[in-house]
């Protein structure tokens, strides 16, 4: 696989670890993945904007769905100083009351 870009200093949350090696995938395999732009379970907006950043400064976001369900989100920084793996938070939709 060829590199679009670079990932910069690596941040992986512990949930996200515990996630990853529970699916048995690699760190090392979602980092792949994200540089050679496959952008994962993103809307396809988000992998068009994901395509127009690669050569630009901004951030890029790719987000992968474990067997089990559990969503990892993949965010390079603007600047490509550093990338975040981390445990996607749930969307929760919101009542407005009154």
């Amino acid at each position: 696989m060829s590199k679009k870009f670079i990932l910069g200093h690596v941040v992986v949350t512990n949930r996200a670890a515990e996630i990853l090696a529970a699916a048995d995938w690699s760190v090392e395999s979602l980092l792949d993945r994200h540089l050679a732009g496959d952008w994962g379970d993103v809307s396809d907006d988000q992998k068009r904007i994901n395509d127009d950043c690669v050569d630009r400064e901004f951030s890029i976001i790719s987000s992968y769905a474990t067997p089990d369900g559990q969503s990892v989100t993949v965010f390079t920084m603007a600047d490509r100083s550093r990338t975040l793996v981390h445990l996607a938070q749930p969307t929760h939709s919101r009542t407005s009351v009154g």
